[in-house]
């Protein structure tokens, strides 16, 4: 599958790194644009950013049998030495692409609720929900169900981009379901991370401990290159990647661009999340593997044609279907 970069305005010296990315196009389904940020060290490691949050948005169509094109919007907020972008200066910049470029977005959770509301005006799916609501739910059912199939009542927060509130709301999603905040990690522990897993995370983490991961990160360094990921596997630590997590937001944006849910139909929806992560759950103990491996082994035989041997079903709730 072919790496696609459909539109993109880069002017380093004005500090502007926007592109816009697909893996596949049909005529026949509508655009489903993700909006998030990224880093800008140079123009070749700022494409491999690109090229890897559009791998994983990918992953999430095949992952859940979700329809439409997914292609994704990335900006640069941060050019390293250089410094972070102005926040006003990116909000005029997107603004005028969106409008320009006629694309419609919908957020992941770099984006804040105030701008991604001030940069899209009419150009988003949806205006009477917080941006990252949708996949605050679906970050809720994973943690929740994980929890209760594994017997793992800690929790370790990893927090360097997550706004202050969304973890304050966290705070009390563990104490509604008797869950310990621990600084410490341990095999009973989760850790819940917004960082992306790369060579620096690798280097850092704690490896004599064996916790799950839950990345909630936009993506992992180098998906489509060096996948980092499978250095915490050989570790036998456990990884839930972001593209099975970071759903919800999706769910609500595809039915609303198809025109065939509305937000609150989306939310009874995301509830075959807690079934898809039991079954892959099994998959991964009964074949003695990492979570990790399970969903990549569906992932890969998508892009690559390999083997695979999980295969995700059509379940409903009422005439709305997800693949688990």
């Amino acid at each position: 599958m072919e790496y696609n970069i459909v539109f993109s305005d880069i002017r380093e010296s004005d500090k502007v790194a926007i592109v816009l990315s697909e893996f596949e196009h049909d005529d026949n389904l509508t655009n489903l644009v993700r909006y998030s940020f990224t880093k800008f060290t140079n123009k070749d490691s700022f494409i491999q950013n690109c090229k890897d949050i559009c791998y994983n948005e990918q992953a999430k169509k095949i992952l859940y049998g979700l329809q439409e094109n997914f292609k994704t919007f990335t900006v640069a907020d941060d050019f390293d030495q250089k410094g972070k972008v102005i926040q006003k200066h990116i909000n005029q910049v997107v603004a005028a692409t969106l409008k320009n470029q006629n694309i419609t977005v919908y957020p992941d959770g770099s984006v804040t609720n105030k701008d991604f509301y001030r940069v899209t005006q009419d150009k988003n799916y949806w205006s009477d929900a917080e941006a990252i609501e949708g996949d605050f739910n679906s970050i809720t059912r994973v943690l929740v169900a994980t929890r209760r199939i594994k017997n793992c009542y800690k929790v370790k927060f990893d927090f360097q981009y997550w706004q202050q509130e969304y973890i304050d709301h966290f705070k009390k999603v563990l104490k509604y379901w008797s869950i310990e905040l621990v600084d410490k990690i341990d095999k009973h522990t989760i850790v819940l991370t917004d960082r992306v897993i790369d060579r620096e995370f690798i280097s850092e983490f704690p490896y004599m401990e064996k916790p799950i991961i839950i990345s909630l990160a936009d993506y992992s360094t180098n998906y489509t290159d060096k996948d980092y990921i499978l250095e915490l596997c050989k570790r036998k630590v456990h990884v839930i990647p972001s593209y099975f997590v970071n759903i919800g937001s999706t769910i609500i944006a595809e039915g609303l661009a198809m025109g065939t849910r509305n937000i609150k139909d989306s939310f009874q929806l995301m509830q075959l999340i807690d079934d898809k992560i039991e079954k892959f759950w099994n998959f991964a103990d009964n074949k003695h593997m990492n979570f990790y491996e399970v969903c990549k082994e569906v992932i890969d035989n998508y892009f690559f044609d390999k083997p695979n041997k999980f295969r995700n079903t059509p379940v409903g709730v009422g005439v709305m279907t997800l693949k688990v």
